[in-house]
């Protein structure tokens, strides 16, 4: 097991021990035979006798190394949220749901950070990351269930809003006020699914 993993994999085998969780998962590291590095997802459960004693302890780990190597294709090194190909997969995928069911909308919206290019140039480029983090974050608390925030890249955004009964659903949308009344008086009418 990696040093640097042994700490975490150790206390949340004791937590689940000691009865202060239910079952134990953990990713951590193991070296293999050739010395390099595999993540594992390893779970288990301990049997346990009337009194919650552990009796016995036995579990499994799987090879999860592969996805973890993929992640940064799906997603923004910087904020976590899904990247512009993984976006544009999910806005594939709902436009295609939206043809197949009549009558279902959806709605994508398009945020930039105004005046990011000051900030950078006056704070630093640390300064423009926390801020897109922080925006990021901020319109995470927005979105319904369903709904899905993109980082597109720079200071861009995108929303995609499944669900859409109404054009006024979408302006509606709780973030909306986060956004400037030029913006807003730039939307229109949704169109139809591409075919």
């Amino acid at each position: 097991m990696h040093p640097a993993d042994q700490e975490a994999v150790q206390g949340a085998i004791r937590a689940h021990l000691d009865g202060r969780s239910e079952r134990f998962e953990n990713e951590h590291r193991l070296r293999r035979e050739d010395g390099s590095w595999r993540w594992v997802l390893a779970r288990g459960q301990a049997t346990r006798d009337a009194s919650g004693k552990a009796l016995r302890f036995s579990g499994s780990a799987m090879d999860v190394t592969e996805p973890k190597a993929t992640a940064g294709l799906l997603h923004d090194a910087l904020t976590g949220l899904p990247n512009r190909a993984h976006f544009l997969d999910l806005a594939r995928r709902s436009f295609a749901r939206a043809r197949r069911h009549e009558g279902d909308r959806l709605a994508v919206l398009f945020l930039d950070v105004d005046r990011f290019k000051p900030v950078t140039e006056r704070l630093g480029n640390a300064a423009g990351d926390e801020l897109l983090v922080k925006m990021g974050e901020r319109l995470q608390t927005c979105l319904r269930e369903g709904d899905t925030l993109a980082r597109q890249g720079g200071d861009d955004f995108s929303i995609l809003l499944d669900d859409v009964k109404e054009p006024a659903d979408a302006e509606s949308w709780p973030g909306a006020s986060m956004t400037s009344p030029r913006s807003r008086s730039r939307s229109r009418e949704p169109r139809s699914a591409p075919r």
